[in-house]
């Protein structure tokens, strides 16, 4: 650049441009020591209704407890898979649902890469209308690359779940970066909205009781949980016993 006395003038560089440049850089050569949040990572929630009377008893029951984990096995040329699906099952071994489609594939190709599956589940809805359960389940799939931090993470979803919140489980890019750093102590705290229940829907459960710990513990076969389970009702009958007694006499 020229000033007007013919003389060559410096290049007017701007202090607050050169710092957000600087600090560009160094955002994008930290994201370029991450892989993709999608090539290691994916999260979302599946909506299903028990396919057998069996599976709307489990749901019912002491097997549809918020929280507990579902098991995501693949199955092939079975009945209501159409050669190709993921069965659900409860911690119990019971079946509840065969999965087809977009979700299903997900899974599936999850199960081929060898990644982890993760499959809680989050919500129980009862329908007057049809007199019977749907239910809601987080899935969280992630391969062995990042997996202390990603174990750590799905930990304190499930704990949050067990609350009765319904947190997010889709990641960007950034957000799966200060899940590493912190070694899966990062969450989103904005919770995802429940989903819509139609006339004649209510929430049969959405958050784990103290009780229910003791039922899924002692349903896992820890011998100590099954102890205190078996002492608990125990209880419950001696004093259910005591107040009958009260009021008859």
């Amino acid at each position: 650049m020229t000033n007007r006395d013919g003389t060559e003038s410096k290049s007017y560089k701007d202090p607050q441009g050169d710092r957000i440049q600087a600090v560009q850089a160094a955002r994008e050569l930290k994201l370029a020591r991450f892989p993709m949040v999608d090539s290691v990572y994916q999260g979302f929630y599946i909506r299903f209704e028990p396919d057998s009377a069996q599976g709307k008893r489990a749901l019912a029951g002491s097997e549809g407890i918020v929280g507990s984990r579902l098991s995501a096995v693949l199955c092939e040329n079975e009945p209501g898979c159409c050669g190709h699906g993921i069965e659900l099952k409860a911690l119990s071994g019971t079946s509840l649902v065969v999965l087809v489609g977009q979700e299903a594939e997900r899974i599936i190709t999850a199960i081929q890469a060898g990644w982890n599956v993760n499959t809680y589940l989050s919500l129980v809805v009862f329908s007057k209308e049809k007199d019977s359960f749907w239910a809601e389940a987080a899935c969280i799939l992630f391969n062995s690359e990042q997996e202390g931090p990603l174990k750590n993470f799905t930990k304190n979803i499930v704990y949050r779940i067990n609350r009765g919140t319904h947190p997010g489980l889709e990641l960007n890019q950034e957000q799966f970066i200060h899940i590493i750093e912190s070694n899966g102590n990062w969450y989103l705290t904005k919770d995802m909205p429940l989903p819509a229940l139609k006339q004649g829907e209510i929430i049969y459960r959405r958050r784990k009781v103290w009780s229910e710990y003791l039922v899924e513990a002692a349903a896992s076969g820890k011998v100590g949980c099954k102890a205190a389970a078996i002492l608990f009702w125990l209880i419950i009958l001696v004093v259910v016993i005591w107040l009958v007694g009260r009021l008859v006499f």
